[in-house]
């Protein structure tokens, strides 16, 4: 059911960025995701698989609802990212990183995963390249705050590279 009603909030967002959404400003973010699919989209009244969502998710609720969603499925989101970006830490950056944790914000574990799941499935990243490098644009895509984004270059360990992306989150998604 999480996968079915993803399915229906991406192609609302697909097709809201595409076009506009077909609506204007004031009743967007007002408008429940069910009536915005039955209205703009012409899909049927049932196309949102769960009645709480139907009744009371409204449009400027998509990217909570996509995260709930998304942990409901709980898809690994290193699955489908290439081995070559699963590399071992050396012992002395896995000290490090451990010890920088409490001072790393905890939407990158978010961040980290995202560009894993959509970015590093291919293998056009060099797996050598700074990590910072690397991951300053995967912030910027989500929208990190500046705050958030200082806190992550402040306190990550030097000499991190792209081939330890899925370790670091695994180690930054522990308890």
């Amino acid at each position: 059911m999480a996968n079915l009603c993803l399915q229906k909030v991406q192609m609302s967002v697909s097709f809201i960025l595409k076009s506009g959404g077909g609506l204007s400003t004031e009743q967007a973010g007002e408008m429940l995701l069910s009536n915005y699919l039955q209205t703009i989209l012409s899909e049927s009244a049932d196309s949102l698989p769960s009645a709480t969502a139907r009744a009371q998710v409204q449009l400027r609720h998509i990217d909570s609802l996509v995260k709930v969603l998304k942990q409901i499925i709980n898809k690994d989101p290193l699955e489908n990212m290439d081995p070559k970006y699963k590399a071992e830490l050396p012992k002395d950056l896995e000290d490090a990183l451990k010890s920088a944790k409490p001072r790393i914000p905890e939407i990158l574990i978010e961040v980290l995963g995202n560009f894993a799941e959509t970015r590093l499935t291919e293998t056009y990243i060099g797996e050598n390249y700074p990590l910072m490098d690397v991951l300053g644009t995967a912030m910027d895509e989500f929208g990190l705050s500046r705050d958030d984004a200082a806190a992550v270059a402040d306190n990550l360990p030097e000499g991190l590279l792209v081939m330890h992306w899925g370790m670091i989150y695994a180690m930054l998604k522990q308890s």
